[in-house]
């Protein structure tokens, strides 16, 4: 994951923050449970896939899409906060 999400970040970082994504959107963990729930992991957290395409609300990684903008889609914080 690491390395995806830095190529990522290289690749797609700047149109991310021009199409409005957040540090949760992209690197959200559950606050207690860490990726284990995945309903508040961000895009970047949920697969070691590399991105292929962006746009305000799709992420496409291989043949999965992850849409961000889901309804009562709860929030994490960013994994670099997460404690055990």
């Amino acid at each position: 994951m690491y390395d995806n999400a830095l190529d990522f970040l290289d690749r797609f970082g700047a149109e991310a923050l021009d199409l409005g994504w957040s540090v949760t959107d992209l690197f959200g963990v559950h606050p207690t449970a860490g990726t284990i729930r995945a309903d508040h992991c961000g895009s970047l957290m949920l697969s070691g896939q590399k991105v292929i395409g962006l746009s305000a609300d799709e992420m496409k990684k291989g043949l999965v899409t992850y849409y961000r903008n889901t309804p009562g889609r709860p929030v994490g914080i960013p994994v670099w906060e997460f404690r055990w």
